[in-house]
């Protein structure tokens, strides 16, 4: 139980990435419905490196300024990605945002839903 408290976000992102790719393949095709795999597992990875940066800054004692500069350069390095993947694999656009979209609501969900289930857990 304690391994899907800490990876909620991620079963929320790649959950919702999932079903979302489903309908999609079935209501608008299946280019679109790989753009939005594609843009899924691109916000999933963003997380992952987001959870990453993190956990070793915060260890770290850096200026604040340093630690604005690796998180620009992690976007960077995204919207390097993003550009890559629209432009070399001829994904649908999209269905790739509404794909990277997901870790947005993800997060969300995830967060939401693991605190209230701590705070009714802490109330018995």
């Amino acid at each position: 139980m304690e391994i899907l408290k800490k990876d909620a976000v991620f079963i929320w992102i790649l959950g919702l990435g999932a079903f979302l790719a489903l309908a999609c393949g079935l209501l608008f095709g299946v280019q679109t419905a790989l753009g939005l795999c594609a843009g899924c597992l691109l916000g999933a990875a963003n997380w992952a490196a987001l959870r990453w940066l993190g956990k070793r800054l915060s260890r770290q004692s850096l200026a604040p300024a340093a630690v604005v500069f690796i998180y620009v350069l992690k976007m960077s390095a995204l919207f390097l990605l993003m550009a890559i993947a629209l432009s070399s694999l001829k994904l649908h656009p999209l269905g790739f945002i509404v794909g990277l979209s997901t870790m947005v609501v993800g997060i969300l969900a995830g967060s939401l839903i693991n605190n209230a289930g701590s705070s009714l857990e802490e109330g018995e």
